[in-house]
């Protein structure tokens, strides 16, 4: 057997792993204030949080901050409860529009950034520094094995 035809026999036998991101999307109402966005979001693939971000149209005169919560499908049904993924927040800093400018930047909370199928999300606003128009981003990596 030629060393083609050896490659091509292993590739058909073993699985090959492709990497896929997705993003969840919350986009908040314009005069979002402090506590909890009541928007949730399912998200029905296995992955692994990659990246958050949060933008704002209008900039506040205070920080502000902002948690991602996630909850399992098995007690979402029943009685929510609701985790944040994060050790620390998402900010976006004062007169600024974006998350990118933060002195400190979040941090994901250890062994949450793993996503479940159809774990559900939601957005809390932990701090409200007047941002208006806030969009929440989180990227997940998908880990998807072909046959």
């Amino acid at each position: 057997m030629d060393v083609l035809a050896y490659n091509r026999t292993q590739l058909n036998t073993e699985r090959i792993k492709k990497i896929n991101k997705r993003t969840m999307v919350f986009i908040l109402p314009p005069k979002a204030s402090l506590g909890t966005f009541s928007r949730v979001l399912r998200f029905p693939y296995i992955g692994v949080i990659k990246d958050i971000y949060a933008s704002c149209d209008s900039s506040g005169g205070d920080d502000t901050e902002l948690s991602v919560e996630k909850c399992s499908q098995s007690v979402y049904d029943v009685l929510p409860v609701w985790e944040s993924v994060l050790a620390y927040p998402v900010t976006i800093k004062a007169n600024r529009r974006s998350s990118k400018t933060a002195d400190i930047p979040y941090e994901l909370a250890a062994g949450y950034e793993q996503i479940n199928k159809d774990d559900h999300f939601r957005v809390v606003i932990t701090k409200s520094g007047g941002a208006s128009n806030i969009t929440v981003e989180v990227v997940v990596e998908l880990d998807t094995e072909i046959d």
